[in-house]
């Protein structure tokens, strides 16, 4: 389902986020290739409190095709992660590089005051790696 994210800024500074984290900052890029920084979710009602954003940090697939984000206004982004973690049942991390030319998908949300918010759009699994998490991030 994705509960880390691995960035690199310039040649070396490497940044790692969780998604526990009060306001993890992310980077993305939008249809029009701007790139912003986005709050990884809502993590609580307290965050954002003048806001109706959903309370998580993931979004499934179905459920945007379902049209159940849909009045949020949501807008398609990719994430710049160089890496993602997944935590399997036991609560061990493994990190994985995204497929070669591709990116976590996002679903970008305003939560007002000029906050953008990113969720990680989800999907079941791959067979290969159902036994660590049974959502994983989609990729475009």
């Amino acid at each position: 389902m994705c509960g880390g994210m691995i960035f690199h800024r310039g040649n070396r500074e490497l940044i790692k986020v969780f998604y526990p984290q009060p306001y993890p900052y992310v980077p993305c890029i939008t249809k029009q290739h701007e790139q912003i920084q986005c709050i990884w979710g809502r993590r609580n009602k307290e965050e954002f409190a003048e806001s109706e954003i959903p309370v998580t940090g993931w979004s499934r697939l179905e459920a945007i095709k379902a049209g159940k984000w849909h009045k949020y206004n949501p807008e398609k982004v990719y994430i710049l992660a160089d890496q993602y973690m997944e935590k399997d049942k036991d609560g061990k991390s493994h990190w994985f590089e995204p497929p070669q030319g591709k990116l976590p998908v996002g679903l970008m949300l305003d939560a007002g005051k000029n906050e953008k918010v990113v969720y990680v759009v989800t999907i079941p699994s791959p067979e290969e790696f159902s036994h660590i998490h049974h959502r994983w991030p989609l990729f475009g």
